[in-house]
């Protein structure tokens, strides 16, 4: 189970059963090791892949930023890595999104 408090997401969704979900944050994502894998159905359930159980919060604050109810998949962590680049890599944003996150976390000049 993750420690770490989930950090709210500003939803620029409509919310309600007949919504499509938008994809959480890379960030978000990478870091609660949750991903929503059915964002482009409309109503019913989204399917959130997850590495592990996430925290209450985490869960709490997927469903208010999705509007949905939300069932969990536990995956392993090689078939996260994939489920969440494939996931991200169809959405340019998201994947200009993802550059711009590893450089926070990569310091170029160590890597010389």
């Amino acid at each position: 189970m993750s420690e770490a408090a989930a950090e709210p997401i500003d939803s620029i969704a409509e919310e309600g059963e007949g919504a499509a979900a938008q994809l959480l944050p890379f960030s978000f994502a990478r870091r609660f090791g949750v991903v929503i894998t059915n964002a482009e159905t409309l109503g019913g359930e989204l399917d959130v892949a997850c590495r592990e159980a996430p925290a209450l919060a985490t869960l709490a604050e997927i469903k208010r930023f999705a509007g949905r109810p939300v069932k969990l998949r536990q995956v392993s962590v090689s078939e996260f890595d994939e489920i969440l680049s494939a996931t991200y890599a169809q959405d340019s944003s998201a994947a200009r999104q993802m550059v711009e996150d590893m450089g926070d976390e990569m310091d170029l000049a160590s890597l010389a």
